[in-house]
């Protein structure tokens, strides 16, 4: 699954320069955490307040605290089933579908045009047919390419399929893309703000509502991924000219880029920031060296648009820089729900790799389509009729949030997919119109020349024979999975929770569970969805720690609140309770780590009976190879502390009062090739979690996410837990990593970056000459210091090397540091994301500076 947007590649220097320049301002983190590890131990056996015999301080998760964060009431479920089998997750929303008689709605993250997704747009589309009300809201930056795809299903629909996209670019990210594809003045000796004053003086004069042709184009290659219409708008719409740049002096040094990026970093942190020591030194570097700097500075203002830290718009609470920040949040939601009836939600997207057991070629001969196989797992229930209103209201204010939300009508206008499906048109079109102006022969302007020309061209398809063709190509791919998949058998061999033999209940609740459960779906969402005045449902962007409820993170509120409840009723009910999180991505934000160091440092009391099984992808089964290179440094750390409370305990003679830990890794071999997991469910005692929310900090600080909370539903969690067992411990399917990454030293983790990060050469560059590249099983033993004819001279891998373990140096100290704090982060209530000042309620949450280490922490390392 592709997490990362283009633009974050341009980022990835940057992050590098950050986290490096922070790092190498410390001292030997590593030597300062272990001159301090033992008597950090030593202390928490010493400053606990509590002999265990009494009352526990962990507070009870009850029932009043649970409705202030769900976004439903109790849920009365008639039926309610866990399904960890694709064919029977995707044949469960393809009978919802088709049992549907009033409405569906549907909202995910990846919705695609392959085969299985083919059969449920299909569907779809013969429901809308009927007479049904479809809505389906998809993530506009994973959906844009596949533009002509909904415009089908639109079309098709006769009226009743209404398709939204989630994070459209607002109005002035809009206007950002005018004033970045406006030309500079031709001036000699330019001023340091000559091309900023021309084009704020053009765009003065224009209707910002209103894109220009050349705007487009460059939205229509950023989200599309397209460079073609990025460079006619850049080269054409703002004159730039890499040729005529290039002319003007000497090749640039690699030790004159680094020079150019420090003082771009500078830049940026003055203006952007608003840092005062960056202002002085900006203010001395003009004054030293001005007239070199003038035309880069002139360069960088006319060219970019920069956003302001402060600014923000009447009625919004984001700001311009954090809409640039968070130009990537994503839609994460997948939901599918029917008559205000029924329900799926859980971690599968629209696509062959979540819904089929093996990939199949579209065409005999052909190789099969996709990378992955994804274990994961679905919720689906059923109540009475109206059962599900709130979940349907919740959608319904999602998908009519018009500052973050677009109809395809207005995407079209904005940036129709014309602009990146007909790169030879356009390219044909843009070398004629520039021919004709080189030649003095241009009698109208370049934007009408373009865009006649691409639409005269031979080369040009048009939305109609495009749209035609997405329906012949869906026709053809739904009979490829139904002649070539559905019928071969293998859908007959399903897996479930039990263990059992397949029958038609096997995966549903019991009559126990019906009765004694309690569910109520809960949800990540950019804004207030309960919010009763209309100036609350506003944007907010990101989190901060202890303010989870206001930035409405629940999921992760009901995380960090279950982990507290899990010790309080091991406590209070004197006996064992399991936590287990069985989640794809574990990079754990800055809250969870803090909530885990509760437990592990006594803070809630005796946590002893608590047993937390952490399980998750493996280095050779993740889609997502950067989550795993840098979660070990957050392991280590973790683990390190949880032996070290062990070992004190033991030498010491004291008594435990932290919980059991133990992690667990997916092995390839035993998952089979290229099956990964993709499953998000956490047990925390008598509560499950099953939704779309990753343990990372993208899944916090940026994306939505949808789930259900399940509670006491006794049956369920005592068949998983075993299910859980049975995988731990198979150690063909999974490996104990727990002491590996207690005893981890900085030298091991070193010695593995540089056999990962050849493991990923071999793999990706195809110039690369590894000695055993033949053996996929093998690749990973290829260092990346002993690859020969790679793209990336031996320097560069260096400087790769060392860029990740400062990086991880970070992850480290931070981590540490997390651990250590003992106190709890004040609960936001109110906060408005305005300028800082006396009236912005900063004292309420604010307490000390491990708030704004663990938020840079989250903040940071948001992209991975």
């Amino acid at each position: 699954m592709n997490k990362k947007f283009l633009v974050l590649a341009s980022l990835s220097l940057a992050l590098s320069v950050g986290v490096v320049s922070c790092i190498s301002a410390q001292k030997g983190p590593d030597r300062e955490i272990a001159a301090d590890f033992w008597s950090d131990i030593a202390d928490l056996f010493r400053t606990k307040t509590e002999d265990f015999s009494g009352n526990t301080r962990a507070r009870e998760l009850d029932t009043e605290d649970i409705l202030k964060r769900a976004t439903s009431g109790k849920l009365a479920l008639t039926e309610g089933e866990v399904l960890i089998d694709n064919d029977a997750a995707f044949d469960s929303k393809v009978n919802m579908i088709r049992s549907a008689t009033r409405s569906i709605r549907m909202s995910y993250f990846i919705y695609a045009d392959d085969d299985s997704s083919s059969v449920i747009t299909s569907e779809l589309i013969k429901k809308a047919q009927s007479g049904v009300k479809v809505s389906l809201l998809v993530d506009f930056i994973t959906s844009y390419s596949k533009l002509d795809l909904f415009q089908m299903m639109v079309q098709e629909g006769r009226g009743n399929i209404d398709v939204r996209f989630y994070n459209f670019p607002s109005i002035r990210i809009q206007s950002d893309a005018v004033y970045m594809t406006l030309p500079c003045p031709e001036v000699a000796n330019p001023k340091s703000d000559t091309c900023k004053k021309s084009k704020d003086a053009a765009m003065a004069k224009m209707n910002l509502a209103q894109p220009t042709f050349f705007s487009s184009l460059f939205l229509a290659g950023l989200y599309s991924k397209n460079a073609v219409p990025m460079k006619v708008a850049l080269g054409l719409g703002a004159q730039i000219d890499p040729a005529k740049l290039k002319s003007s002096g000497a090749e640039t040094s690699e030790e004159d880029m680094a020079r150019m990026m420090e003082f771009l970093k500078l830049y940026f942190d003055a203006k952007v920031k608003g840092n005062i020591g960056a202002m002085i030194k900006l203010t001395i570097a003009m004054f030293m060296y001005g007239e070199e700097l003038n035309p880069i500075v002139n360069e960088l203002s006319g060219r970019i648009p920069l956003a302001s830290e402060r600014e923000t718009l009447p009625g919004k609470k984001t700001t311009h820089a954090q809409e640039w920040d968070h130009l990537t949040d994503y839609t994460h939601h997948k939901l599918v729900a029917v008559d205000g009836r029924e329900f799926q939600l859980g971690g599968r997207n629209i696509e062959d790799s979540y819904h089929m057991k093996s990939r199949i070629p579209v065409k005999a001969g052909a190789k099969p389509k996709g990378k992955y196989i994804f274990m994961d797992t679905d919720f689906r229930a059923e109540t009475a009729p109206g059962g599900t209103a709130s979940v349907e209201k919740s959608f319904d204010r999602t998908f009519n949030f018009r500052e973050m939300v677009a109809p395809l009508s207005e995407v079209q206008r904005v940036m129709p997919l014309d602009l990146s499906a007909n790169n030879e048109a356009l390219g044909e079109a843009a070398a004629g119109c520039m021919a004709q102006a080189q030649s003095g022969k241009l009698t109208q302007s370049m934007e009408s020349c373009v865009k006649a020309g691409m639409k005269a061209s031979a080369k040009y398809i048009s939305l109609q024979q495009r749209v035609a063709a997405q329906k012949a190509s869906m026709i053809e791919a739904a009979q490829n999975y139904n002649n070539n998949y559905a019928r071969n058998g293998k859908k007959t061999l399903r897996d479930n929770v039990k263990g059992a033999s397949w029958s038609a209940d096997v995966n549903k609740l019991s009559a126990n569970d019906l009765r004694t459960s309690e569910v109520y779906y809960v949800e990540n969402t950019s804004f207030n969805v309960k919010a009763k005045k209309d100036e609350d449902i506003v944007r907010r962007a990101g989190s901060t720690i202890g303010g989870e409820r206001f930035y409405n993170k629940h999921i992760h509120g009901l995380w960090y609140r279950g982990l507290e409840n899990a010790c309080y009723v091991s406590k209070k009910q004197n006996k064992d309770v399991r936590v287990v999180m069985h989640t794809a991505y574990l990079f754990m934000p800055s809250g969870l780590i803090h909530k885990l160091a509760k437990m592990l440092n006594g803070d809630y009391g005796d946590c002893s009976r608590v047993r937390v099984t952490l399980l998750t992808n493996s280095f050779a089964t993740t889609d997502l190879n950067v989550i795993n290179i840098f979660a070990r440094y957050q392991m280590n750390q973790l683990f390190s502390r949880y032996q070290g409370l062990q070992q004190y305990a033991k030498k010491n003679n004291e008594r435990r009062f932290f919980p059991t830990l133990e992690y667990y890794e997916y092995n390839a071999e035993g998952a089979g090739l290229g099956v990964s997991l993709h499953t998000k469910l956490s047990l925390l005692g008598d509560d499950m979690i099953i939704g779309s929310a990753n343990a990372d900090a993208r899944s916090y600080a940026m994306d939505t996410n949808n789930a259900v909370f399940i509670r006491n539903a006794h049956d369920l969690n005592r068949e998983y837990t075993a299910f859980i067992d049975r995988i731990i411990g198979d150690s063909r399917k999974t490996k104990n990593l727990t002491n590996e990454y207690s005893f981890m030293q900085a030298a091991q983790l070193k010695a593995e970056n540089n056999m990962i990060l050849g493991a990923m050469i071999c793999r990706w560059d195809k110039k690369s000459s590894c000695h055993n590249a033949a053996d996929p099983n093998k690749s990973g033993v290829m260092n990346a210091t002993d690859i020969r004819q790679s793209r990336f001279s031996p320097e560069r891998i260096q400087e790769m090397l060392k860029t990740i373990d400062d990086i991880g140096q970070r992850i480290s100290v931070d981590t540490y540091r997390i651990l250590n704090f003992r106190k709890e982060f004040k609960q936001v209530e109110a906060y408005d994301n305005g300028p800082k000042g006396a009236n912005n309620h900063e004292e309420q949450w604010l307490e000390n500076e491990m708030n704004d280490l663990s938020n840079s922490f989250d903040d940071l390392f948001k992209v991975l």
